[in-house]
């Protein structure tokens, strides 16, 4: 029912977008309850995935490898690192104090080629678990985030009290602000999905013309339909 929640939004079906993710939000709390801080804060075996709340992923034995090539700051130059600079990170996207993906998913900073970058951990493999096998897909939060979009389309104030309730999740204080919806909404977004790459379709489907630039905190980079169109990968079209 996400996927189709997904989808319906995708199509601009606000109705059906609504009711399929209200009914995965209705037994979030049975089936996908959030990750406890206590599973948070364990050493060597962190659930760093949330992974009671996934609901789906696909796993990956290989993981390791994968961070190690893409994400691991103490083996790689800044050329071949996807990294994000540590005051995007702390000024733009995790601004508030304690929120726990922030805590969960970085560790401090590194510093590559004279700059200042934020150690990302949430694909490292701390020990040979699930946890250190998982590639989330589908995150029970998006649910709350399509109900909140669907309410908050006639109601702002309406469509916040969703978001709070995963803020409230991530060790965060409620908003009370309505009508910063849909700044609050795009923010739990970036947090949220950070390495997922949610964040890109999210900003597709509201046809943004701007976002955030990953290098710097006040710059923005601007978009249009083709930068959209992501090209088709070199394995998959080299024999067609």
């Amino acid at each position: 029912r996400l996927l189709a929640a997904r989808a319906y939004l995708y199509m601009n079906d606000l109705e059906n977008a609504y009711t399929a993710a209200k009914e995965v939000v209705d037994v979030q709390e049975a089936l996908f309850p959030w990750t406890k801080k206590a599973q948070l804060a364990m050493q060597g075996d962190q659930d760093q995935m949330f992974s009671s709340e996934l609901v789906f992923a696909l796993q990956n034995s290989n993981r390791k490898n994968i961070y190690t090539k893409n994400f691991d700051a103490e083996n790689l130059k800044l050329g071949a690192l996807l990294a994000p600079a540590s005051d995007v990170i702390d000024e733009v996207i995790f601004y508030e104090e304690g929120d726990s993906r922030y805590t969960t998913w970085f560790s401090g900073d590194a510093e590559i080629e004279g700059s200042t970058y934020k150690k990302f951990r949430k694909y490292q493999a701390q020990s040979d678990t699930l946890y250190s096998q998982l590639i989330p897909m589908l995150r029970v939060s998006e649910a709350y985030y399509i109900v909140a979009e669907c309410e908050g389309a006639e109601d702002e104030d309406a469509g916040l009290s969703w978001l709070n309730k995963v803020r409230n999740a991530r060790s965060l204080e409620s908003e009370d602000w309505g009508e910063y919806f849909e700044y609050i909404l795009e923010s739990e977004y970036m947090r949220e999905f950070f390495g997922e790459g949610q964040l890109f379709y999210f900003y597709k489907r509201r046809g943004y013309e701007e976002i955030q630039d990953a290098y710097e905190p006040d710059v923005s980079v601007m978009m249009d339909n083709a930068q959209y169109v992501l090209e088709i990968p070199e394995d998959e079209s080299k024999y067609n």
